[in-house]
This record gives C-alpha cells, structure tokens and sequence, in this order.
C-alpha cells in the first residue's frame, strides 16, 4: 500500500502545535544572540558580576546618600521633631481606654531630672 500523495508533503511540513491560540515564538535578534554569547562564554564571572552590580551599587548608595538633601524630612515627619531627653530620664506609663484596650503611653519624667 502507497501512501496518498498529500502525506508525504505533510511529513515533511513543520508539524504543528495542537494548543488553542498557540503563536509562533517571535525570533531572536541575532546580534543580541551574538552577544549574549559572547558574554556568557568569554568574560569571566567575576567581571560580569561587576558589570552589573558596580553600577547598581553606586546608584543605590547615591541615592541613599543624597535622599537627605533630595527630600526634606518634615515631608515625612509632618513639622514633629524628635525628643532628645535622655531615657533614664522618664519612664512611660501606658494609658488605658474604658474596654481595657491600650490607648498609649504617657510620660512621667522622674525626680532626678525634676530637681534640675
């Protein structure tokens, strides 16, 4: 028995897929081909990792360094400053609600720092 003669066409077709709404992969940017390959392949590891974080790094800590200077910090603290008394100085007492439920604490300042 000879096989119909649209067969043979059909096996030496590229076969195709069975998936709905299956596309063909887009094709790869030969240049880019190339030079993944050759920087995978022919710099050293430890260059590559250079490469990529050296930069990274430096506009990380550039970033943090001047993020002061960028942005005001009353932007975040909304005009509140800080207390600078010492902590032996007071001690917090919590304040609760009328169900027993913490509402905050207040602070007393002790006898020491009072006689100053």
């Amino acid at each position: 028995m000879s096989a119909p003669e649209g067969t043979a066409s059909a096996l030496t077709a590229k076969p195709r897929r069975s998936v709905a709404n299956y596309t063909e992969p887009p094709k790869k940017n030969p240049y880019l081909v190339k030079l993944s390959r050759f920087y995978s392949t022919k710099i050293p590891m430890g260059v590559r990792e250079f490469v990529f974080t050296g930069p990274l790094l430096l506009i990380t800590f550039g970033v943090a360094y001047f993020i002061p200077s960028l942005i005001p910090a009353e932007q975040f603290t909304q005009g509140l400053t800080p207390h600078k008394q010492d902590m032996r100085e007071y001690t917090l007492e919590p304040i609760y609600g009328a169900h027993g439920e913490l509402k905050g604490y207040r602070r007393i300042n002790t006898a020491r720092s009072a006689e100053e």
